[in-house]
């Protein structure tokens, strides 16, 4: 067939109604042929597509027809953040936070404790008490290599049991002195007894070749019981915009060309005379013009106007995939496993809903990339070009929970080539000991002391975004070992090393947090929500603090503002021989350097009263009193997570609330 000038022309024109630009669509096809056809001019030209417009008409109508689009999906959108979610949270309560010690435990290398709560803290200290005993009531190397037949992980002689530190201790005291065989074979007998948490992703495809990610959490009891909650996500949960909308347009070409062909459409001349007054004569004198609105097209000063696309009949599409079950979610439970699955059309699926053939795949890629082009140019951001059911199902459950807290001080000012962490809680500390008759043991870690580059490092309680649910956060206790002249040697009571320290007291609003977080606030032994949970923060081993004994009981907005919340600055990491001496004191050579600082949250039931002091003032924080239920800091902090695999980070859609 002869190409007739004129239509080509006519292609190139800005029309006056959307009647004539389908008209001249089907005359343009016919003359030129699909194979024909310039890539930009098609893509640009189907259903009148091309104008020359403002990129801010571009952005509203992009916005138009992305909501018109996401209110199909609507109603799923609300079952997964409602049904779906409740469903989870009832088969496992803590599911976010389990994610979190999933997340923990990935680092986890078997030469400490990863605990999480006092519960776990008392589990391990009374199994590994257990088993020493077992091991000090062995007489010979025989007796001890029948003994170990059952712990293929043991790697203990009999000397190690036989060595004065482990033999003839009481307890476990002096644990950290004991030999590394000893020792890891009490950790591992501990860790077994705790749960264990496991996060997998696997990408995979169904049996039907669709592509399939899956997400699990696992929970192991120590009996071995499997708690496992699974996503499934299939054919991608989501629907890529470009794609979609280059596909639905090659497909009203196509119905265009098969109308034409089939003599459906009116006459095509008459309609052009009609609404097309000079038209240029020769074949030459269309080529140039044409070509004009090709470089207006491709040199981003032209715009896609998305006023005219056939909203209704995209979205009769996806509504027509939701009914017919191409897009689904769904729930499966068992006593002990919860599955999600989302179903939605992988892009083959898609393909055969447009029809989409060999013959025309190209025209799907050029029209596809026209229209990323006029986002690019639009500045509309590529999130926006993406609509997902799959981040949706992700923001509601796999949320990442980072804490309460940033890191104490800058990850620069860690000590060199390690994690930060001396130890940790459910260790002994190797550094802090204390003093009960003649013989020295080592503390009990019941939070974690930080290894610091340099000594008098500043030290902050600086809060994540956190919402509304931190109602109000009062200093509770502070001991000035500079200002108060406080010595553990008089004050025994204190147990704060013979160095100062501040408590922190937050009161958390756990319905405000559940409602902001989108997930119940975790539960902690020993602690009941009832609405408000008090947490204590508080930093040990301190050179000197920022704030005074006079501030006790005051908020900390009123006496730091809004900047930085600075407690004080870090332990020098040097001996003294006039601090570190007494009940309660630091465990460090003379030619020892090892600056540090002790963090430590504990929980406790309802709001606390905080009283001024009045008169003499003794430390009345978590160290030296129970007024609370320790829990791991690393679950509170977003900074400890610092052996976290950034493989694994990579594979949680919702990393923050």
């Amino acid at each position: 067939m002869a190409i007739n000038p004129k239509l080509i022309q006519v292609a190139a024109k800005v029309l006056m109604s959307e009647k004539t630009r389908k008209l001249i669509l089907y005359a343009v096809f016919i003359s030129l042929g699909l194979i024909m056809i310039i890539a930009v001019t098609f893509s640009g030209l189907i259903s009148g597509l091309l104008d020359i417009a403002q990129t801010t008409d571009l952005k509203n109508h992009w916005q138009y027809m992305r909501e018109c689009l996401s209110d199909v999906l609507s109603g799923m959108e609300g079952e997964i953040d409602n049904e779906v979610k409740a469903e989870v949270y009832d088969f496992m309560p803590d599911f976010s936070v389990n994610l979190s010690k999933a997340a923990i435990s990935s680092g986890f290398d078997g030469n400490s404790l990863i605990l999480y709560d006092s519960e776990e803290m008392d589990i391990a200290e009374r199994e590994m008490k257990q088993y020493a005993d077992e091991l000090r009531r062995i007489a010979d190397a025989n007796e001890l290599d029948e003994y170990l037949i059952a712990y293929e992980d043991a790697d203990i002689s009999f000397s190690d049991i036989s060595s004065m530190k482990f033999s003839e201790d009481r307890g476990i005291d002096s644990i950290n002195e004991y030999p590394d065989g000893i020792k890891a074979f009490l950790y591992n007998r501990a860790m077994e007894q705790m749960p264990r948490y496991e996060y997998l992703y696997e990408e995979t495809t169904t049996e039907d070749g669709r592509p399939c990610t899956m997400q699990t959490l696992n929970v192991i009891s120590p009996n071995g019981d499997i708690q496992t909650v699974e996503y499934i996500c299939i054919g991608g949960g989501s629907i890529y915009l470009p794609h979609f909308l280059a596909m639905y347009n090659v497909r009203q070409t196509r119905e265009f060309l098969l109308a034409v062909e089939s003599g459906e459409a009116e006459d095509i001349d008459k309609q052009i005379e009609e609404a097309v007054g000079d038209i240029p004569e020769t074949a030459e004198d269309a080529e140039k013009y044409i070509q004009s609105a090709w470089e207006g097209i491709t040199d981003g000063k032209g715009a896609i106007k998305l006023n005219v696309f056939e909203v209704s009949n995209l979205t009769s599409l996806l509504e027509n995939a939701v009914t017919d079950g191409n897009m689904a979610v769904t729930t499966e439970r068992t006593d002990n496993k919860l599955t999600i699955t989302l179903e939605s059309p992988a892009e083959e699926m898609w393909v055969d809903i447009f029809e989409i053939d060999d013959e025309i795949t190209d025209y799907v890629e050029e029209a596809q990339k026209v229209i990323e082009l006029a986002l690019e140019d639009a500045e509309i951001p590529e999130a926006e070009w993406t609509l997902s059911l799959d981040a949706a199902v992700q923001a509601a459950l796999f949320v990442y929970f980072e804490g309460f807290f940033e890191l104490p001080v800058d990850s620069s000012d860690l000590a060199r080539g390690i994690n930060g962490i001396l130890s940790q809680c459910g260790d002994i500390s190797d550094i802090h000991s204390y003093k009960y008759g003649s013989k020295e043991y080592g503390v009990p870690e019941k939070g974690i002391t930080l290894a610091l580059a340099d000594g008098n490092t500043p030290i902050y309680a600086n809060l994540l975004n956190c919402g509304n649910c931190i109602v109000d956060a009062v200093i509770y206790d502070v001991w000035d070992m500079e200002e108060g002249a406080h010595y553990v040697e008089t004050v025994k009571e204190s147990r704060v090393f013979n160095y100062s320290a501040v408590t922190i007291a937050y009161i958390i609003d756990t319905d405000i947090f559940e409602e902001e977080y989108g997930f119940p606030f975790p539960s902690i032994d020993g602690v009941t929500g009832g609405g408000t949970i008090t947490l204590f923060l508080e930093f040990t081993c301190l050179d000197s603090v920022n704030v005074s004994e006079l501030d006790i009981g005051c908020s900390i907005y009123d006496v730091f503002g809004g900047g930085d919340i600075l407690v004080g600055y870090s332990h020098s990491g040097e001996y003294s021989y006039e601090r570190d001496m007494g009940s309660w004191r630091h465990d460090l050579d003379r030619d020892e350097y090892i600056p540090h600082v002790g963090i430590k949250t504990y929980f406790m039931s309802g709001e606390v009263y905080v009283e001024p002091p009045n008169g003499v003032h003794t430390y009345g924080g978590p160290s030296a009193k129970n007024i609370g239920v320790p829990s791991n800091p690393r679950l509170w902090f977003k900074g400890f997570r610092t052996d976290m695999s950034d493989e694994l980070m990579a594979t949680l859609i919702a990393a923050e609330p």
